[in-house]
C-alpha cells in the first residue's frame, strides 16, 4: 500500500499549557508554581494523531463510557502508545517529523544551535576545562566588538529559533525588557523578535464542595504564539490511494495538553515525499562559528551512554522525558493515571520510567573520522526516530577559522 504525507498544523487559539515533569502535584506532595514547556514533546504529538484518526473512523463511540476501543482500532493505531523499544510501529501510521514551527507565510522556523556564533579553537595555553581528544585541550570563544573572547560556561545557552533568512527569534518575552514586550494582537508582534509571550495565572484551588483547602494558592505560566505562528509536523500514512482524502479531517478544532488548551487544527496532504519534506537546513547564522564536525539537533533526542565514545565534545542541556503507557482495547479509564511505571494494571494509563534527552539546540561535535558513526548513533534509535526524536543537522568539517 502507498505512503501519504500530510502537513499537519497546530494553532492555539489562546494561551496554552505543555506539561513538564513538575506539576502542581497530589495529596501531600504539592508544588505553588508550574511552568509550561515551550512546545509539546513527540509522543504527544503521536498520540494526538492516533486519536483523531479513530474519531474520524467512527471508533471512540463507546470510549466515553469506559468501553474498550473495537478491534479495527488496532489496525488502525496500533497495539499501544509510545514504546520506547517498539518496533511494530502504530497501525498506518509510519513516521512523524520533527515538530517545528511555521508563519502566516508558510516559512518553518528551526531551533538554533545553542552556541551559534561562537567557536571551538584548540587552547595553546592548555587552560581549558574539557578535553577534546587525548592530549588536546579545548576552549569556547564569542566574538567581542571584533576579537575573539574566552566563553564561560556560566553564561546562559540561548533557547532560539532560525527563520530560514537567517533570522534569529528568542523563544519567550522573557528574554526582552518589559517595555519591549508587545501585546499578542498588536502590529508590532511581529516587528518584534519573540515567538512566544507569557500568560500568568492565580488562583485558588477549592474541592469538590466549594471549599478552599490547605496550600490551595498556585500560580501557573502558559504560553501564547505570536500571532500568525503555528505548531506543524509532517506524518506518514500508509493508506490506500482511495482512503487518501477521507482518513484525516482538513479541518477540526481539538483540545491539546495538560490543560486541555484549544487548537485550530489543519491538515493538508503533501505532494512530495517525506524524506524530501523533512531535509531541513539551517542558515549560517543559526550555526557555531568553528569548522569541526558536529551534529546539531533539531528536535530532542535520546542516545545510549556508549554512543558517546564517537562524540568529543558538547554544547547541550537536557529535558526530562515520560510518556503514558496505552494498550489498544484493553485500556479504558483514561482519566486516571497509574504513577508507578511498573504497574501491571492495563485498564489504566501508566506513567514511564524516566528518560533524559537533549534538547533540540544542542550540539554534537565528532571526534576524528567518527561523524558517520555519531549520525548512525542517532539514526539508530528507531522507536525515537520513528516519531520525530533524534533528528539534526549535519555540519562537515570545514576550512579552520582563524
Amino acid at each position: 500500500m502507498p505512503n501519504k504525507t500530510y502537513l499537519i498544523r497546530l494553532t492555539p487559539t489562546s494561551h496554552f499549557f505543555f506539561g513538564a515533569e513538575n506539576t502542581f502535584g497530589s495529596g501531600d506532595i504539592r508544588n505553588y508554581l508550574v511552568r509550561s514547556r515551550n512546545y509539546p514533546q513527540q509522543s504527544s504529538l503521536l498520540g494526538l494523531l492516533r486519536f483523531v484518526l479513530l474519531q474520524q473512523a467512527g471508533l471512540l463511540k463507546g470510549a466515553s463510557n469506559g468501553d474498550a476501543l473495537p478491534d479495527a482500532a488496532t489496525a488502525l493505531i496500533g497495539a499501544h502508545s509510545f514504546q520506547h523499544e517498539n518496533e511494530a510501529g502504530y497501525g498506518i501510521i509510519r513516521q512523524l517529523s520533527p515538530l517545528f514551527l511555521q508563519d502566516k507565510n508558510g516559512e518553518k522556523w528551526l531551533p538554533a544551535a545553542f552556541n551559534k556564533g561562537l567557536r571551538l579553537k584548540q587552547n595553546t595555553e592548555a587552560k581549558a576545562w574539557l578535553n577534546y581528544d587525548a592530549g588536546d585541550a579545548w576552549l569556547l570563544q564569542k566574538e567581542v566588538d571584533g576579537k575573539w573572547k574566552s566563553w564561560s560556561s556560566k553564561e546562559d545557552l540561548e533557547e532560539t529559533y532560525s527563520h530560514g533568512s537567517g533570522t534569529i527569534y528568542y523563544p519567550t518575552s522573557d528574554d526582552l525588557p518589559a517595555n519591549s514586550q508587545p501585546e499578542t494582537g498588536s502590529a508590532e508582534c511581529w516587528n518584534n523578535p519573540v515567538l512566544f509571550l507569557a500568560h500568568e495565572q492565580v488562583g485558588i484551588e477549592k474541592n469538590l464542595h466549594g471549599k478552599t483547602e490547605d496550600n490551595a494558592f498556585y500560580k501557573q505560566y502558559s504560553w501564547r504564539l505570536r500571532p500568525g505562528a503555528s505548531f506543524a509536523f509532517y506524518a506518514t500514512l500508509e493508506i490506500a490511494d482511495s482512503e487518501a482524502d477521507n482518513i484525516l479531517p482538513s479541518k477540526d478544532i481539538v483540545s491539546f495538553g495538560g490543560e486541555r488548551s484549544l487548537f485550530k487544527l489543519e491538515i493538508e496532504q503533501q505532494t512530495a515525499q517525506f524524506d524530501a519534506l523533512t531535509a531541513f537546513s539551517l542558515p549560517k547564522s543559526a550555526l557555531p562559528a568553528d569548522h569541526f564536525a558536529k551534529l546539531v539537533l533539531i528536535s530532542d533526542a535520546w542516545l545510549p551512554a556508549d554512543a558517546y565514545q564517537h562524540c568529543g565534545f558538547a554544547v547541550t542541556r537536557t529535558t526530562p522525558f515520560r510518556f503514558h503507557n496505552t494498550a489498544t482495547g484493553e485500556t479504558r479509564q483514561y482519566d486516571n493515571l497509574q504513577r508507578d511505571p511498573k504497574s501491571k494494571d492495563r485498564h489504566t494509563p501508566s506513567l514511564s520510567e524516566r528518560f533524559t534527552l537533549l534538547r533540540r539546540g544542542s550540539v554534537l561535535y565528532a571526534r576524528d573520522g567518527k561523524l558517520e558513526a555519531l549520525t548512525k548513533a542517532l539514526e539508530a534509535q528507531k522507536a525515537f526516530r520513528d516519531i520525530g526524536y533524534n533528528y539534526f543537522v549535519t555540519v562537515p568539517e570545514s576550512a579552520p577559522v582563524l
